[in-house]
């Protein structure tokens, strides 16, 4: 049986609203390390303020790479992406480009998703693929 430790700790907890107000980010951020959660998921403007609020927490900060669609060119999405390393973010959501993917051009696909996965890599940041 899991304890509520348990399934809190497999928790994403996303802060991603555009009306969301520093206030509301640090008050978000304050209650995933209370429940400890996983991760918190915050804009990409928003991931210094949550990495200073987190530092000295279990909690991973997360933010999305290419949000909301995914249709930003593969370099804009790999300067986000160091980007937001710089500024204290473990771990990345990255949009897969759903209009590429249902149009069959898998190989623009898998070169986007490499191209953002070996930039995180060089610097051990984990990165998920989402389809948004």
């Amino acid at each position: 049986m899991l304890s509520y430790g348990d399934i809190a700790g497999m928790i994403d907890h996303a802060l991603l609203k555009p009306n969301l107000t520093d206030e509301d980010i640090i008050r978000g951020c304050r209650v995933a390390d209370f429940h400890g959660v996983a991760a918190v998921c915050v804009r990409p403007g928003d991931v210094r303020l949550a990495a200073e609020i987190l530092k000295n927490s279990k909690v991973l900060v997360t933010t999305v790479i290419g949000f909301p669609h995914g249709t930003t060119t593969t370099r804009c999405k790999v300067a986000e992406a160091e980007e937001a390393i710089s500024h204290g973010a473990k771990e990345l959501d990255m949009v897969i480009n759903i209009g590429k993917m249902k149009s069959g051009a898998y190989d623009y696909v898998k070169e986007d998703v490499k191209a953002v996965v070996e930039a995180a890599h060089r610097h051990q940041v984990r990165v998920k693929v989402i389809f948004e």
